[in-house]
């Protein structure tokens, strides 16, 4: 998978709501216009070559699990939990295309209360829902 970064932007903007929500703020990094909510910021956390967890693998392909967090930002609680929400419903369970590339699954979980956003400093005065993804196929 080439890019699974640029992938997962693509995939979570083709749903029209997300879209519709976020506009093209869906990065890996902060977005420019701090005052301009909500957005999406996502930061690959990990990599792993996984066989357990892939299934149907022919032989001469590489399984894959690739993993990332998804913060939603917005200065409105309901706004944040409602787009986390939507992220999960559409996301989570998927197969199929994704990039250049088929994928065996996509799943999608919330952090845990321990979780330190990386999107906002501390004293940011917004509300931020976190969730983990994982990429599970083969390349």
């Amino acid at each position: 998978m080439a890019d699974a970064a640029e992938n997962l932007r693509t995939f979570l903007l083709a749903d029209s709501s997300l879209l519709a929500s976020l506009g093209d703020q869906c990065n890996q990094i902060k977005a420019l216009d701090a005052d301009t909510y909500p957005f999406c910021v996502y930061f690959r956390t990990g990599t792993d070559p996984d066989t357990d967890r892939t299934l149907n693998q022919s032989v001469g392909v590489s399984p894959f699990r690739k993993f990332f967090d998804v913060e939603i930002v917005s200065n409105d609680i309901d706004e944040a939990a409602d787009i986390a929400e939507r992220v999960k419903t559409y996301a989570d369970g998927f197969s199929g295309t994704f990039g250049g590339t088929t994928i065996q699954g996509l799943f999608v979980e919330d952090h845990d209360d321990d979780y330190r956003s990386r999107a906002v400093a501390d004293d940011e005065a917004v509300f931020v829902q976190a969730l983990q993804l994982q990429l599970v196929g083969v390349a």
